[in-house]
């Protein structure tokens, strides 16, 4: 996808917005978590970035908690990026980065809260969502 085509999508994404219903734009707000698959260049990335802080939040939780806890945003996830897709017409649109929010959280599940930990677990999760090695690939699919 070029530029063009991003800002096109972030633009009908934001357009949607505007126009959909109360319980729509609840879809859409928590799928593009809270906008952060709206900024300017690379959504994926933003919306990992997005996802640090509940990290640290999960982070303090006993570790069956923060499974549960996990398990739960990875339903709730894939119910509102369904409906946020339905709203906007298209599959698999840029500015949902809700599943990269469930990705990173799943990466930082069993790792102890560090700066150091949640970066090196920031830097592996995006190479490996933007390169998509096997068996990775396969999963997407």
């Amino acid at each position: 996808m070029n530029e063009a085509q991003a800002v096109a999508n972030k633009a009908s994404l934001w357009k949607c917005f505007k126009g959909a219903r109360l319980r729509d734009r609840g879809y859409l707000l928590i799928a593009s978590w809270f906008f952060c698959g709206l900024l300017p260049g690379a959504p994926g990335t933003f919306g990992t970035m997005g996802a640090v802080i509940p990290a640290v939040l999960l982070g303090r939780l006993p570790f069956v908690y923060r499974v549960l806890a996990v398990g739960g945003i990875i339903i709730f996830a894939v119910f509102c990026s369904s409906r946020a897709s339905t709203v906007l017409g298209d599959e698999d649109p840029p500015g949902i980065v809700i599943d990269e929010v469930a990705g990173y959280l799943i990466a930082t599940i069993a790792i102890p809260v560090s700066f150091g930990s949640l970066a090196l677990a920031f830097v592996f999760f995006r190479a490996f969502d933007i390169l998509k090695p096997y068996p990775i690939c396969q999963l997407e699919r």
